[in-house]
This record gives C-alpha cells, sequence and structure tokens, in this order.
C-alpha cells in the first residue's frame, strides 16, 4: 500500500499547517516520519491550490461503466485507457473484465453474462483460439546450438584410401 493511502487525515492537515509555517518538505517529512518524495509531492500539489486533507476513494462503478468496460475491452482497448476514461485503477479495470469473462464460461447471469451483455462473440473467439496448437516462443539471449558433425569411424576412413 502506498504512503499516499496510508497517510491519515491527521498527517495531511499536520504538514498543510507545517507548510504555512514556511517548513520545507524535507523538515515536513523527518517531522512527520513520512519520505520526503511523499511530502514534495503534497507540498508541489499544495502550493497549486490541488491538495486535499482528506483521501477519498472513488465511488464504484456503476452499471453503465461496467458495460463501458466490456465493450471498450471488446475491442482491444488497453486497461490503462479505458481506466483514465472512467476515472478509475487498472486493477479495477482488469477485474470487471475478469468477471465478465467467468460469466461467459458459466453462462450465468448474474455475473454479466450474455442475458445482462447480449452475447457470445468472444466465446465464439475463445474457443477457436484454444483449438490452434500452442507455439513455443524462440528463447532469447542465447545462440542457436551448432548441428554435432556426423561423426566420421576411423575404420571407414582406413577403407575408403
Amino acid at each position: 500500500m502506498t504512503e499516499w493511502k496510508k497517510a491519515t487525515e491527521s498527517l495531511r492537515e499536520a504538514a498543510v499547517k507545517l507548510f504555512e509555517a514556511g517548513d520545507g518538505y524535507k523538515l515536513t517529512a523527518t517531522k512527520l516520519g513520512l519520505s520526503p518524495a511523499t511530502v514534495r509531492d503534497w507540498k508541489r500539489a499544495w502550493v497549486k491550490g490541488e491538495f486535499e486533507t482528506a483521501y477519498r476513494r472513488r465511488q464504484p462503478l456503476d452499471e453503465m461503466e461496467t458495460r463501458i468496460i466490456i465493450e471498450l475491452k471488446k475491442f482491444g482497448a488497453p486497461d490503462r485507457t479505458i481506466a483514465g476514461m472512467l476515472n478509475c485503477s487498472i486493477s479495477l479495470v482488469q477485474l470487471v473484465w475478469r468477471r465478465y469473462r467467468r460469466s461467459l464460461g458459466s453462462g450465468s447471469p448474474e455475473g454479466g453474462g450474455e442475458e445482462v451483455l447480449g452475447g457470445h462473440e468472444d466465446a465464439a473467439a475463445a474457443e477457436e483460439a484454444a483449438e490452434k496448437p500452442a507455439v513455443k516462443p524462440a528463447r532469447r539471449g542465447r545462440k542457436p546450438a551448432k548441428a554435432a558433425a556426423p561423426a566420421v569411424d576411423a575404420a571407414a576412413e582406413k577403407s575408403s584410401d
């Protein structure tokens, strides 16, 4: 867990008081027992007027946002892009997608399967991919082994002379 999430509201308020008193970020970090990098980021945000003393968690996704994630993932949008559009974490996007994929396998409507989201377009693609043989990727960082020279029998060599 990052220091941002660990920092309580009182620590953040104490940092603001020290900033207002004119303390630098290194001195403030030492007094509060936090990382100087964290306090530096807080001070920069405070100077810009963007620092909040209360850590606010994002509200859970509603059904529309869940559908948006699933539809964008079907079209191949990157997790980072989707998370930025919806102002949520990448891990939340991945969680929604995993739950959707599991619901396709079980066919249960509770998890957002075909009854809720309309279709198994991805299920056919998944079955098709499962039928293809797995190709082992080439090893990286090593030269391929040289072919062994054919063994020459000494007796055969003498007979040819």
